[in-house]
């Protein structure tokens, strides 16, 4: 590959964060480090997109985990292209999910591994101005950004989407998640299900499930106490209710519990409507308790 010259694009902003600039007070200098890394990012990725491009049987093995690779391929081909886009952005990205950032060190592995000259692993020159402008800024910036091996180091912030970071971020978590929590700074661990190995990520989604069963039931207990709380005051007033109809009940005990259900659980309360030729009237139908659209419980008229 040598020889191998790109020309970064006028005007293009490519915007993954690098580790040894400030984004909190981000300079002018600090914004040309950020695009000088990362159009060598861009150009280096651009080689492996030409390549697939070039042979759709082009073999993605070592760019991620095995399993991955094997139980959602063109997910994985997918990824080249939205890492691409990412590096592309016209915004600064504080994040990229794990998927991302273990193909991104993958490629540079890869690139290192497949180029002939030391020399064209950085693949954009420094003009004089910027060199000039790194060496006045009394830093060591200028010799990080032209050494590639810092580029496994600053293109990251850190590195627990690799193997053994992870599995001994997942293993933990698997133990005690308040230490993990401790312990390491993580984000979600959903975020690294398909770079998790295959026994360990198991374990994680069946304690996952676990998990969300108790809260289900945890919340259906709530639901049934918020219920009884209404009907208890109900029955204080009895009187009250003696001359109304099912209609004038029912909606007594949406107002009395829709807001309660929905600052408390983020639960949300709804009558059905009938339409056509529907036996039930209004409020002899059912009372739907939903969650973001979705129905989670019924209350069913007798």
């Amino acid at each position: 590959m040598n020889g191998i010259r790109f020309s970064c694009q006028e005007g293009m902003s490519i915007l993954i964060q690098i580790d040894i600039v400030d984004y909190d007070n981000l300079s002018s200098l600090g914004m040309r480090i950020t695009k000088y890394v990362n159009s060598n990012l861009r150009d280096i990725v651009r080689v492996l997109i030409d390549i697939l491009e070039t042979d759709p049987e082009f073999d993605l093995d070592g760019f991620f985990p095995r399993d991955y690779l094997m139980r959602k391929p063109q997910e994985c081909r997918n990824a080249v292209n939205e890492l691409y886009e990412i590096i592309c952005s016209k915004n600064i990205r504080d994040f990229i999910k794990p998927k991302y950032e273990y193909l991104l060190y993958a490629i540079l592995y890869w690139w290192e591994d497949c180029t002939d000259d030391e020399d064209d692993l950085i693949i954009n020159p420094i003009d004089d101005e910027f060199k000039r402008d790194l060496n006045n800024d009394g830093k060591n910036s200028l010799k990080l950004i032209q050494d590639f091996e810092e580029y496994y180091y600053i293109c990251f912030q850190d590195h627990d989407f690799l193997p053994e970071q992870l599995s001994s971020m997942v293993m933990l978590y698997l133990r005690n998640p308040k230490l993990l929590e401790m312990f390491f700074q993580h984000d979600n661990l959903d975020d690294y299900i398909d770079l998790m190995e295959c026994d360990l990520r198991d374990r994680y989604l069946e304690m996952q499930s676990e998990k969300n069963r108790g809260l289900c039931n945890s919340l259906s207990e709530n639901i049934v106490m918020e219920l009884i709380s209404v009907i208890k005051r109900f029955q204080k007033r009895i009187v009250h209710f003696e001359n109304r109809d099912e209609v004038e009940i029912t909606a007594d005990i949406q107002d009395a519990i829709a807001g309660s259900l929905n600052s408390k659980y983020d639960l949300h309360i709804s009558r059905e409507f009938t339409m056509g030729r529907a036996i039930k009237k209004l409020g002899e139908t059912d009372i739907y308790i939903r969650r973001e659209g979705r129905t989670c419980y019924r209350l069913c008229s007798a």
